[in-house]
């Protein structure tokens, strides 16, 4: 799924191979995959900035100018992204793009 391939392409492989319908705990399975190959996505470049304590980071992300510049999301430095791919790997998730 990583590297951009369907669900439906593993679904093919493994009924070309067997008469019979795919197990339910195998569809179960590959819904799960093709959840978590969807459930993340890489968008851009970002500016990193680390705020002094989670009050400045409050208000800054509450604040009426500023709230609808910085959006919550995850912020991986660049050093870590390998780690952070197995990681979320772990736990059933993928990113596009390794």
């Amino acid at each position: 799924m990583e590297d951009g391939r369907d669900g439906n392409d593993l679904r093919a492989f493994l009924s070309e191979r067997d008469a019979q319908p795919l197990p339910e705990t195998v569809e179960g399975f590959l819904r799960n995959v093709e959840r978590g190959a969807r459930a993340l996505r890489l968008q851009g470049r970002a500016m990193l900035i680390a705020c002094a304590d989670e009050e400045i980071a409050a208000r800054l992300g509450a604040g009426r100018l500023t709230a609808k510049l910085c959006t919550r999301r995850l912020v991986v430095q660049t050093k870590s992204e390998t780690a952070f791919r197995n990681a979320a790997r772990d736990i059933g998730y993928s990113l596009p793009g390794n």
